[in-house]
């Protein structure tokens, strides 16, 4: 008897056993990441490259319009997965699922040079089994976006990253034309604008109310010019260029002579707007580099002019090289500046001038008339080719590729409601430069 009992005691051990294993094994195993990627293109290259996200250190270099993956151990619950439990921190992004691959794709392009979170919440298999949360940081390939001095004045900025777009969503181009993006000053890929000279244009149309500020205003941007096998209609020697303008002289346009010897910004002032005889009158302010201003024997409004001869002269500082240059504007001192690699080159005060129009100047101010000009922004021509004028002119005719356009590369090309300081140059300068 006792025989029996014990023999029915390791039975029922047994049964237990073989049914608490058996519980063990239908249980779900819980999710695991086997791997991270993200594809798309290199920023500096421009070829396709895939970066893993699930390395032991945070990756580097990250494309920054990636597609990425993550996939786990077992298939997932595709009900488990929305932009809540699986997410890029602070970035708008579509998810969706393929059996274990969950992809996750941002709804617009990344900052360049920025580190981005990405976060894996409350997901789960789809046989049950659960995931503990988990993250991966990882930065983004190119230079960082530069904060500028007088950010909050900017009112436009055009990248020329890829495309015309202006970063403030205002300005975007309404055309282009022959335009090709390229490796730019920090070599990064398609990156900055290539004008080929002859008839190369992006056009903003409607732009005059850039013009409007009275306070004061800047243009800064990135040049290399290109004066190569860029003749003139006579073809007796380089065509001059307008690497942009407003409407021509009734608006705002940066001129050069053929070997970038020279050069200046051309405006259209308002004067007096409150007096009887309110007007707009043209008035530019150029720069050669000679060294010549009122305290050696120059003009009076001139009160400052850096000497370049022996430097080789304005063209050895700008033809095919990198420059940045700034046109600044303070209506308050009736100031304006021109600014090269972050240094003064050349001040105008107008209050020097007296008597002359220029000391009742208001600010400057868009003033023509349609169909002569049109208040269109182009980058690459004096005015947009809705223009008609200078059309019977060797110089301004858009359509002939012997006119004054623009060869060459523009970049980071910004205009802000303020004037800058030779501080402000300085350090957008040297946030900027390669």
């Amino acid at each position: 008897m006792k025989t029996i009992k014990y023999l029915f005691g390791l039975v029922l051990m047994a049964a237990i056993v073989t049914f608490t294993s058996c519980n063990k094994d239908d249980e779900p195993d819980d999710l695991t990441i086997l791997s991270i990627t993200a594809s798309g293109d290199d920023v500096l290259s421009g070829d396709a490259t895939e970066v893993d996200l699930n390395g032991a250190t945070s990756a580097e270099g990250v494309p920054v319009e990636p597609v990425i993956v993550v996939t786990f151990s077992t298939e997932v619950d595709e009900t488990s997965v929305t932009t809540s439990t699986i997410s890029l921190e602070g970035v708008e992004s579509t998810v969706s699922v393929t059996g274990a691959a969950v992809t996750i794709t941002p709804s617009a392009e990344l900052q360049r040079g920025t580190v981005y979170n990405l976060v894996i919440g409350a997901v789960s298999g789809a046989n049950g089994g659960g995931f503990t949360a988990s993250s991966r940081s990882f930065k983004t390939g190119g230079r960082a976006p530069v904060v500028a001095p007088q950010e909050a004045a900017q009112i436009a900025f055009w990248k020329f990253d890829g495309d015309a777009t202006d970063e403030t969503g205002v300005y975007n181009p309404d055309y282009e034309h022959m335009i090709e993006y390229v490796e730019d000053r920090h070599g990064q890929a398609m990156s900055t604008a290539l004008f080929d000279g002859d008839a190369s244009i992006i056009e903003v149309n409607d732009a005059g109310d850039l013009m409007v500020e009275r306070s004061g205003w800047t243009i800064s941007f990135w040049m290399k010019p290109d004066t190569t096998d860029n003749l003139n209609a006579s073809g007796t020697g380089p065509a001059g260029q307008f690497p942009f303008g407003l409407g021509a002289f009734y608006g705002f346009r940066m001129e050069a002579n053929g070997v970038y010897g020279d050069f200046s910004l051309s405006t259209r002032w308002e004067i007096d707007p409150e007096g009887e005889d309110a007007y707009t009158r043209g008035e530019g302010f150029s720069f050669n580099g000679d060294g010549n201003y009122n305290a050696t024997g120059g003009w009076r409004g001139h009160t400052f002019e850096a000497d370049l001869e022996s430097q080789g002269g304005l063209s050895a500082l700008l033809v095919d090289k990198w420059s940045h240059v700034i046109f600044t504007y303070d209506a308050s001192t009736l100031t304006a500046s021109i600014f090269i690699n972050g240094e003064l080159m050349k001040e105008q005060q107008y209050l020097e001038y007296d008597p002359h129009p220029q000391t009742d100047c208001v600010g400057w101010k868009y003033s023509g008339e349609e169909p002569t000009v049109y208040p269109d922004l182009a980058f690459g021509f004096v005015q947009s080719r809705r223009g008609t004028l200078w059309d019977t002119e060797s110089y301004g005719n858009y359509d002939s590729p012997t006119s004054n356009h623009f060869k060459g590369m523009l970049d980071d090309f910004r205009i802000f409601s303020a004037a800058y300081t030779a501080e402000d140059a300085s350090d957008l300068y040297d946030a900027e430069k390669p």
